[in-house]
């Protein structure tokens, strides 16, 4: 039996805090690539409900500055 590497749909519609998952998922990268860049770009997470979320805003911004440049 061949395994499956189809996941799970993420949803980001009508969230303005994102998890980790998600957050690299909207910034187009890996989990890996996420966790280990994002502080290169200023990116603070929050916790809440013991999880780690980033604010969708933040994100945007980051790409939008790193694109203005």
């Amino acid at each position: 039996m061949a395994s499956s590497s189809v996941k799970a749909e993420i949803n980001l519609v009508g969230k303005d805090y994102l998890t980790e998952d998600e957050a690299a998922h909207y910034c187009c990268v890996s989990y890996s690539q996420f966790r280990r860049c994002a502080q290169d770009y200023s990116l603070q997470s929050r916790t809440f409900m013991g999880k780690k979320v980033y604010r969708k805003t933040d994100l945007q911004r980051a790409m939008e500055n790193l694109w203005q440049r």
